[in-house]
């Protein structure tokens, strides 16, 4: 597996039901809504395993990084229209966050 490699993972991001302004609620596809997915998925992961966090014993360290990086892809599920191991609009996959904590989990 390949950091380098753009993107890394895929996230859920068409079709996503959003926040929106006047407390509505919309349906929105794109990065941003990808993004904020990502996002979580790595905050729910902190939150399971906090050794990872910066101020966490083993946290704040480039290696630490690269560990949460390679779990992350390492743990995301191919899709089915996806070249394996890694094509340009599927990364290695689609993030899978209870797959990546129980890896991390084994590391720490």
């Amino acid at each position: 597996m390949d950091p380098n490699k753009k993107p890394e993972v895929v996230a859920p991001g068409v079709g996503v039901i959003s926040a929106w302004k006047n407390e509505r609620y919309v349906t929105a596809s794109g990065t941003s809504q990808a993004t904020a997915l990502v996002s979580a998925c790595l905050a729910v992961m902190l939150s399971a395993v906090p050794e990872l966090k910066h101020t966490g014993p083993s946290g704040g360290t480039d290696d630490v990084v690269a560990l949460v990086k390679t779990k992350l892809m390492e743990t995301s599920m191919p899709q089915a229209e996806q070249d394996t191991p890694h094509d340009n609009y599927y990364g290695y996959g689609l993030i899978q966050t209870m797959d990546l904590i129980d890896a991390l989990k084994a590391e720490v």
